[in-house]
C-alpha cells in the first residue's frame, strides 16, 4: 500500500521530500495570557538539503472573526470545517537576519506553511493533499 502511495506521489510531483519535525515549547508562562511569548514553539528539522532551526508565536489576526470554512469535495459536495485560529504560527530562522516563517498544522500535525530566507522561499505541505 505504502509503496503504491509512493509511485503515486512521484507520478505527481517533481521533487519532494519527507521530512520529520522535531516540536517543542521552548518557553511558557504559568499564567495563561495573551503575551505571544507565553507560547514560544521552536522547530528543528532537515529539508532541502539544509537545517532550519525555527521560533514561532501564535499569529494573530490572520483570520476574521466571523471566519467561515466550506470543503468541497470533487463530487461538489459542501461541509462546513473547523479552523482553529490558535494554529498559526508566524517567526523567523535562528540566527537568520530578514527571514520570515508563517507555519499552520493540519489535524493530523502536518505543517504546511512558508520559510523565506536568503531570497529563496520554501513550502511546506502535506503529501495527502495531492492524492
Amino acid at each position: 500500500m505504502l509503496s503504491d502511495k509512493k509511485i503515486n506521489l512521484n507520478e505527481r510531483l517533481k521533487y519532494y521530500e519527507i521530512i520529520e519535525i522535531n516540536r517543542r515549547i521552548e518557553k511558557r508562562g504559568i499564567v495563561d495570557n495573551n503575551i505571544s511569548y507565553n507560547k514560544q514553539q521552536r522547530l528543528t528539522f532537515r529539508a532541502f538539503n539544509r537545517f532550519f532551526d525555527i521560533y514561532l508565536t501564535p499569529k494573530k489576526g490572520i483570520l476574521h472573526a466571523n471566519f467561515k470554512c466550506r470543503e468541497i469535495d470533487g463530487y461538489g459536495y459542501e461541509k462546513l470545517c473547523t479552523v482553529n485560529p490558535d494554529e498559526y504560527f508566524g517567526g523567523h530562522l535562528h540566527g537568520v537576519a530578514n527571514s520570515i516563517v508563517a507555519i499552520s498544522y493540519s489535524d493530523e500535525g502536518s505543517l504546511l506553511g512558508t520559510v523565506q530566507s536568503d531570497g529563496e522561499i520554501y513550502i511546506f505541505e502535506p503529501a495527502k493533499i495531492h492524492f
